[in-house]
């Protein structure tokens, strides 16, 4: 019981912090191992995800938001602490993984898969048929080394969307 109240202390109080900071650019990032650079995908389509964290920050837990954008992120295109992405088409959800083996699950686990959404008159006037899309990951890293509180981190890999299959 009290492992539990520290590691939930623990957890918790880096993310209150990081809620009152800028973050700042990671100088690391994980990779996107799935679904594969040039993937095409259909409205509804389901494909295999699978991001592997990089955990430079030596923290018990990562999180990491999972968002479908028009353009190839950067660090740049984070418009918040959480790591929203400048005009995201979809999100997937944030989350979170444990760093050890030793420490209990806490969060939301990454799924293997996720689904393609319909992007269909999603924005007034523009045409997502035979589109190129990136399937992007912001990575947040808190307490690194040098005392910044919060990094984050981009990556991205570029799908091929189409409406109709």
């Amino acid at each position: 019981m009290l492992f539990s109240c520290i590691t939930a202390a623990i957890v918790t109080f880096p993310l209150l912090i990081s809620a009152a900071v800028t973050p700042a650019r990671s100088p690391f990032v994980g990779t996107i191992t799935a679904p594969t650079p040039g993937s095409a995908f259909a409205s509804g389509d389901i494909f295999p995800f699978n991001y592997r964290t990089f955990n430079w920050c030596e923290q018990d837990y990562t999180e990491f938001k999972v968002s479908l954008v028009s353009y190839e992120p950067t660090f740049d295109n984070v418009t918040d602490a959480d790591g929203t992405l400048q005009d995201a088409l979809h999100e997937f959800g944030t989350f979170t993984v444990a760093n050890f083996p030793i420490i209990p699950a806490q969060g939301t686990p990454p799924p293997s898969f996720l689904t393609i959404p319909d992007l269909t008159g999603l924005v007034a006037g523009t045409s997502f048929d035979n589109t190129q899309l990136f399937l992007a990951v912001s990575d947040i890293f808190l307490s690194c080394p040098g005392h910044i509180v919060e990094e984050i981190g981009v990556t991205s890999v570029p799908v091929s969307y189409n409406p109709i299959a």
